[in-house]
């Protein structure tokens, strides 16, 4: 006989010897009667090894695998699923084993570790194949007790070494044990961890605490997924919780209700993911859920409706970058008699629902009690309708953001600090036309700002004061409206108070049908329409481009009108109604443009001007000069640059010559610039004493060479020049 095929006959024997040593029979040696095969090993073992069970013999199909001798606190007992080695000549071989299947799996009063690795086999797969009622016959069960037994028991299981633990449905914790029990190990408990990069699927539901206490811990890139429902808190009397921790670590449920009738938590954190369809917290009417996500990276999303108290108690904390994403619609508090209580706080955290959210209530109308915070940073976006009933209570504050789709608001509106922003939709911030403020609690700390944009829109509101007492902002963009009897800015109908803006853009409108007022820190600025009976400036217009005013403009000896003016264009004020000036006309540069070069611009239009301003300041304007005219519906400005003799925008070399025609013969430099003496003097008075004489030649130099142009040649050059411009007008006085 060939010595190779001897030696794999050899072999062959060997691995028949061994696998009669270590009492396993068949490739599998799994039973494949109907029974129950106990584990009878004090400590683990292998899986495979017929004498760990009892009767003897691997549990098989229809069999049921039960792990129940005595709890050990030190530790669980592992149970590995090896393949065969069968020494050899070199290195030896493995007998690979099929993966482990039962037709349920039960640990009570045991802690169990399954390590789901083969050698040769890699990551088994353990399949369980029970579809009877759960409180019967679930695929996995950990820690049954009965309801009316003394004492409860525990079950936990460990699933480690990258494999899956496949089935149908799972319970931890079935019963609550007497109603004498009381708490801890005297109440059937069941807790399950996933680790190792390991896996649970199941294609049916998922009770955590079913009538006791479950438990459900994932991580190290463990995952779970439920085709079915996942309830935590099944009974009245149950609780369930789990923890979801590390990046990688995901559990998937197809719905899931935290706290359905008795108690739920649920912890997502560490960077870990959790996808579920629709989700409540605090289901039924005993129920209390409770759920929180921490840290960034860690992340639900929910493919369904989110409910935080559909008939219970829910509770849901977003903190320290956690985010959830809701493709459906929301809701706190849905029914009458429950409560919520939501908490997004920390930058980088975020809660976004693509649908509507409603506060203590539903669509069609109100519930229980709801109370939302969104604060330090953390942001909240609605993408549809926010409707706050009449039991709901927003608070947004410290840097906090909400941004809308539109805002209903029935119930209470706590706006000290961030950002309420309503997108296209309608701003209605209480059920009955009211007063409304936009105003700070604690002075420079905090700053609301309310923004309508995409064509949002307010429902009429009585009196709207922007920085009343502290501070508070109003941007209206992008075609939106808002709507109000009267408006005040940092201030009250008859006093001063706080600081406050409204920046009106891009189309957008602000209709008053009563007065507008702004007070010494208040600042209207933009590009927008402003509707109003009156609007009456004893703080800061400061146009960017056009304000149009539709009605009549006053302007105190406190107020101020900012106008930014360039080479290519300036801003205006344009009145519909009559204009009454006093107080200070600030002038600006246009950000990015040259100055203008002695450019006529009207800045004020209206049905009629009476007064003057009080005082022109041009704060960081260096070497412009102006000329204002008063007409009898507008006010024209004229500016320029100091020394730019040849009304180009800039002083340079090209002025000297005309300086000095000017100087020699003033009729035939105004003839050749088209100017009158007014200007003429406006320009060329340098040392700016009133008048255009040889006193203004030096600075006319010095101007040139200290940066009063734009090209400035070479000093000597320059020198020269302004010797030679001397030379000529003293020969001319001769």
């Amino acid at each position: 006989m060939p010595k190779r095929r001897m030696y794999e006959l050899a072999v062959i024997a060997l691995r028949s010897l061994v696998c009669l040593v270590m009492g396993v029979t068949g490739p599998l040696a799994q039973g494949n009667h109907s029974g129950t095969h106990s584990w009878n090993v004090g400590e683990g073992g292998s899986y495979y090894v017929t004498g760990n069970w009892d009767p003897t013999g691997v549990p098989g199909v229809g069999d049921v695998a039960l792990f129940g001798r005595s709890w050990d606190d030190d530790g669980a007992d592992t149970i590995t699923f090896p393949d065969i080695f069968v020494p050899g000549f070199p290195e030896g071989t493995f007998v690979e084993r099929p993966d482990p299947v039962s037709d349920r799996l039960v640990v009570r009063w045991d802690h169990i570790e399954l390590d789901l690795w083969g050698a040769a086999s890699g990551a088994r797969t353990y399949t369980l194949g029970s579809s009877g009622d759960p409180e019967s016959a679930a695929s996995l069960l950990l820690g049954q007790g009965s309801f009316l037994s003394m004492v409860g028991n525990r079950g936990s299981l460990q699933i480690t070494g990258g494999g899956t633990l496949a089935g149908v449905d799972a319970v931890l914790g079935l019963d609550s044990g007497t109603v004498f029990s009381g708490f801890g190990r005297w109440r059937s408990r069941g807790d399950l961890t996933i680790t190792e990069s390991s896996s649970v699927v199941l294609s049916r539901d998922m009770f955590i605490g079913y009538g006791g206490d479950g438990a459900l811990h994932v991580d190290a890139g463990g995952s779970v997924e439920a085709a079915g429902t996942t309830y935590l808190g099944y009974g009245t009397f149950s609780m369930g919780e789990a923890v979801i921790t590390e990046g990688g670590a995901q559990w998937n449920a197809q719905a899931m209700q935290i706290g359905r009738a008795g108690q739920g938590a649920v912890a997502l954190e560490g960077g870990a993911l959790i996808t579920s369809g629709a989700t409540s917290l605090g289901h039924q009417s005993t129920g209390d859920g409770a759920a929180s996500i921490r840290d960034g990276g860690s992340l639900w999303e929910v493919g369904g409706a989110f409910t935080v108290g559909f008939s219970g108690d829910g509770e849901l904390t977003i903190e320290t970058g956690g985010e959830l994403t809701v493709s459906n619609v929301s809701r706190l508090a849905a029914t009458s008699g429950s409560t919520a209580s939501v908490i997004v706080t920390g930058a980088g955290s975020r809660w976004r629902t693509e649908s509507s959210l409603d506060v203590a209530g539903h669509a069609l109308g109100s519930g229980g009690q709801a109370t939302l915070t969104i604060e330090e940073g953390a942001a909240v976006e609605v993408g549809g309708t926010m409707r706050v009933w009449p039991g709901g209570v927003v608070n947004l504050d410290r840097a906090g953001s909400l941004d809308v789709g539109g805002f209903e608001n029935r119930g209470s509106l706590s706006f000290d600090d961030g950002t309420l922003t309503v997108r296209g939709g309608t701003f209605q911030p209480s059920a009955t036309p009211q007063d409304f403020r936009i105003d700070g609690a604690f002075g420079l700390l905090d700053e609301p700002t309310l923004r309508l944009l995409d064509g949002a829109a307010t429902a009429q509101i009585q009196t709207l004061s922007i920085g009343e007492a502290e501070r508070g902002a109003l941007e209206v963009r992008q075609g939106s409206t808002l709507n109000a009897s009267n408006l005040y800015l940092a201030g009250t109908a008859n006093a001063s108070g706080g600081t406050g803006t409204l920046s009106i853009t891009e189309e957008a409108r602000v209709e008053v049908a009563g007065e507008m007022k702004l007070w010494h820190d208040g600042t209207l600025t933009g590009d927008g329409t402003v509707q109003a009976l009156q609007l009456i400036n004893r703080g800061m217009i400061d146009p960017v481009g056009t304000i149009d005013l539709e009605g009549s403009y006053t302007q105190h000896n406190s107020g101020s009108l900012a106008i930014a003016m360039g080479a290519m264009g300036h801003d205006r004020l344009v009145v519909t109604g009559a204009a009454s000036l006093a107080g200070t006309l600030m002038l600006e540069q246009m950000p990015g443009e040259a100055a203008p070069a002695w450019q006529e611009m009207e800045i004020i239009s209206a049905a009629s001007v009476s007064g003057e301003f009080d005082s022109v300041v041009a704060p960081g304007l260096n070497h412009i000069v102006f000329q204002l005219q008063y007409m009898p519906n507008r006010v024209l400005l004229t500016a320029g640059r100091l020394g730019d003799m040849n009304l180009d925008g800039v002083v340079d070399t090209g002025d000297v010559a005309p300086f000095v025609l000017a100087l020699t013969d003033p009729e035939a430099y105004m003839a050749q610039h088209g100017v009158d003496e007014a200007t003429m003097i406006t320009l060329g008075d340098i040392n700016q004493d009133g008048a255009f004489d040889t006193g203004d030649v030096a600075p006319f130099v010095q101007l040139l060479v200290g940066g009063g142009s734009q090209s400035v040649p070479e000093p000597g050059s320059l020198a020269l020049l302004g010797l030679g411009g001397l030379l000529l007008l003293l020969r001319h006085v001769a």
